[in-house]
């Protein structure tokens, strides 16, 4: 299929500096890994992490959900240390709970590759052989989908180059697949015609989307998160949450207050100074290692 409008086959500029954002109180509690990939009528993290509290959830107990979606219950339970399985029948909802699990990969490594994707892409764009000849091209055009214009053809052209890009990098699957996650979030949330209210639908087409810049901010969010959360462990700290659950008058709390060294739980400021250390070049010798910010309750 031809491009159906002229103009320059060079990709969309990536941007020449990349800023590293410093983590909120927050974000390091609920925001981080649960948005690099989102089904849209799913529940919320902070359900979750609700239902932790309630149920007075400590580390040691194990939860399966038998309908993990896109992970946001294994993702929980991991940042509260609870042993946690997913089940689903969705290839494509398993692929999604499988990356947003793998905290052993490091967010410098994610952003080194972000250079080589590019280069790669650039060069695999202006092939319309590559393009058309491409699985995913063929597989959206034999359902019909682009015909009714679920994705436009420029955006989609882009798209396939920066996976055949990923595809071909001389890395291990596991970041092969976080890349693949960015790149299918940007594609149903940013560079797509979809758009969902109370049902699925395809808005009006637009005829160019910034594929690759989407892709490469979440690629960042993704680099900055694993810094956070895959070497923290907190314990019982004091959010909105742990008061809407009821938590800061029971039991429960006495118990962990009892049992803690430091006698108290702790505080959103507790764990976000441990994030900072954690996110800045101070740690840069420090991977795969686990940090319990807990008051020394075990």
């Amino acid at each position: 299929m031809p491009e159906p409008h002229g103009g320059s086959n060079i990709p969309e500029t990536k941007p020449k500096t990349r800023r590293k954002s410093e983590p909120s109180p927050q974000a390091i509690l609920n925001g981080e890994v649960h948005n690099w990939y989102r089904i849209i009528h799913g529940y919320s993290d902070h359900l979750v992490k609700n239902l932790i509290d309630q149920f007075e959830l400590r580390r040691g107990d194990a939860v399966i959900d038998a309908f993990c979606g896109s992970g946001t219950t294994l993702v929980e339970c991991m940042k509260n240390g609870i042993d946690a399985v997913g089940i689903d029948a969705n290839p494509s909802s398993c692929f999604s709970a499988r990356v947003k699990t793998n905290w052993g990969l490091k967010g410098s490594r994610l952003v080194d590759l972000l250079d080589d994707v590019d280069k790669r892409q650039r060069l695999r764009f202006p092939s319309t052989r590559k393009y058309l000849t491409h699985p995913t091209y063929l597989y959206l055009e034999s359902t019909g989908m682009l015909e009714r214009g679920w994705i436009s053809t420029r955006p989609l052209r882009k798209a396939i180059a920066i996976k055949s890009s990923i595809d071909s990098l001389p890395t291990s699957s596991a970041y092969k697949n976080a890349l693949t996650l960015a790149l299918i979030a940007e594609v149903v949330d940013g560079a797509s015609n979809v758009k969902f209210g109370p049902e699925l639908y395809c808005a009006k087409k637009r005829r160019d989307a910034g594929v690759y810049s989407g892709f490469e901010g979440r690629v960042l969010e993704m680099a900055a998160d694993l810094d956070k959360v895959a070497v923290l462990n907190p314990g019982m700290v004091e959010t909105e949450g742990f008061h809407a659950a009821g938590i800061a008058e029971s039991d429960f709390r006495k118990q962990v207050e009892a049992t803690t060294p430091l006698g108290r739980i702790g505080q959103p400021q507790d764990i976000a100074a441990a994030a900072v250390f954690l996110a800045s070049a101070d740690s840069a010798w420090i991977t795969g290692e686990t940090l319990v910010i807990a008051g020394g309750y075990r």
